[in-house]
């Protein structure tokens, strides 16, 4: 059995420095490591400071964030701005989206993107889903799996069969 030469005394010492805080005068261990973690004070300190920027976004493009404050938004500016292109991109205003801001809250891609192609499969054409989104935009919290599918089978198996959106009278037919 061949032994390796280990000096226990650099690494304990490399590891244990210790710092003295001068306004309390209590010791403080002080890592080596080159990675360190934030703390949680600094993780809830970088989570407002993006609020704050995702809030100043808003508002620089007419859209009031009052109703936010509970619910949980992009990290990033450019998140938030992906959310209001791809509104505006179905047709919604900043005017609607103030109308219901909830719809912020919604992500993109785990969201809106199923949504929109299971109502599309149920019969709801793109010429007519500005309107279904300004009548039910609450739809675009849904989760296929848990809320609309559900209740789409149950209702087939009712024996109801969907119909289409009407635009113009904005009633289901």
């Amino acid at each position: 059995m061949m032994r390796l030469p280990c000096c226990f005394t650099t690494r304990a010492a490399l590891s244990s420095s210790v710092k003295t805080d001068t306004y309390s005068g209590s010791k403080k261990q002080k890592s080596s490591s080159f990675y360190t973690h934030p703390s949680l004070l600094e993780m809830k300190n970088e989570k407002a400071a993006n609020r704050v920027r995702v809030y100043e976004f808003l508002r620089g493009i007419g859209i009031v964030p009052d109703e936010l404050d509970g619910l949980e938004l992009p990290v990033t500016v450019e998140v938030m701005r992906e959310r209001v292109d791809f509104l505006h991109k179905l047709g919604l205003t900043i005017e609607d989206i103030n109308n219901y801001p909830l719809v912020l809250g919604c992500s993109v891609k785990k969201n809106m993107i199923p949504v929109l192609d299971y109502l599309g499969k149920l019969g709801v054409r793109k010429s007519t889903l500005t309107d279904f989104l300004l009548r039910y935009p609450q739809v675009l919290h849904a989760s296929v799996v848990v809320d609309l599918a559900p209740v789409v089978k149950y209702l087939q198996g009712m024996d109801i069969k969907p119909k289409l959106y009407s635009a113009s009278t904005g009633e289901i037919s």
